[in-house]
């Protein structure tokens, strides 16, 4: 017979079943696969004996909980850093620093970050020793970070990132454990949801000449206008390149910008065929590449989205004037703007 403590139940009976050496009697309390929700008060009776109360005490389940988060975003993008507090969703940018403080309803002994939690029963066997004691785990399907802990405090700091093919993000969803220091875990964590955000790769196009072979003399020259941007950041490098057969004839850099400056560049440059010895007969492929200024995970060294134009041909002529005696042949001049 039980009550509980506020008196919602009273005088609440559940039958104990006798043993098969009918020595002994048990019964499971609450008889429902949700457990003790409330302290409460319960006795034994049989035909007219009846034993004294005796109290269960319920403990607070232990919980812990995301109190905010604060996004460091890659020095690149110039973007602050950024705080949300109790939101334990993520949601940022490719190579941003995130860190996760957390605040535990009892004093913590240990706290761990999942990666990609499997099922609360698989993960309550692989966290906690037969002595109920908590351990960082790492399997095919999920990874852990130890969480740095002070009292009821945790926190812990990991870079955003994506697959190998930039496709998903690293892990879609993680969640907090937790061990107190009487020993009790948390065995209903809160999943919270991982998105990336991908760096959108640039934009490139040759706007002049639209002709996908030209003709030049020898003594002539042509405007390659380029067109580029980045539909989210800054560029940091536009590219023209240009090969002869096996040889390459051009790579040079048109824009040394700042990637945190957004907006379209267009810039220009004139081709000499003499600049690069170029004679009648030779055809010159070339294309355009942009870089944008995304920086590697976790690491200030460029890891850039490139994109290339298709490539353009030009056909060196006959020059339309011959060269008199003693006239330089090479004409050294270049030019670019931007």
């Amino acid at each position: 017979m039980y009550a509980t403590q506020d008196g919602s139940i009273v005088n609440q009976s559940i039958a104990l079943r006798e043993s098969a050496d009918g020595q002994r009697y048990e019964a499971t309390l609450p008889e429902s696969p949700d457990g003790l929700q409330q302290s409460l008060r319960y006795h034994l009776e049989a035909g007219d004996a009846r034993t004294p109360d005796f109290l269960i005490d319920l403990l607070p389940a232990p919980t812990i909980d995301v109190e905010r988060i604060e996004y460091d975003f890659p020095a690149y993008t110039a973007k602050p850093r950024s705080t949300l507090a109790n939101q334990g969703d993520i949601q940022a940018l490719e190579g941003t620093r995130v860190t996760i403080f957390a605040k535990a309803n009892q004093p913590l002994r240990a706290a761990t970050l999942e990666f990609d939690p499997t099922s609360r029963t698989a993960a309550m066997s692989e966290t906690r020793s037969n002595a109920g004691t908590f351990r960082e785990g790492r399997s095919a399907q999920r990874s852990t970070i130890n969480m740095r802990i002070d009292d009821r405090t945790a926190s812990c700091s990991f870079d955003l990132k994506l697959d190998a093919e930039r496709r998903k993000p690293f892990a879609a969803a993680y969640q907090l454990r937790m061990e107190t220091t009487q020993g009790h875990a948390n065995e209903r964590p809160i999943v919270h949801t991982i998105q990336v955000v991908p760096d959108l790769p640039p934009e490139i196009e040759i706007l002049q000449p639209q002709q996908d072979l030209i003709e030049i003399p020898e003594d002539g020259s042509a405007r390659i206008e380029i067109r580029a941007i980045d539909p989210d950041f800054g560029l940091r490098r536009i590219q023209l390149r240009a090969v002869s057969g096996a040889q390459e004839v051009l790579n040079t850099n048109l824009l040394d910008a700042d990637p945190t400056v957004p907006g379209q560049n267009v810039v220009d440059y004139r081709f000499v065929p003499r600049q690069w010895m170029l004679q009648a007969g030779d055809e010159v492929s070339y294309w355009a590449i942009a870089e944008d200024g995304r920086t590697a995970v976790g690491s200030p060294a460029p890891e850039p989205n490139s994109e290339r134009t298709r490539a353009y041909r030009i056909r060196i002529t006959a020059a339309e004037k011959p060269t008199e005696a003693g006239e330089e042949k090479t004409d050294r001049s270049e030019e670019h703007t931007s």
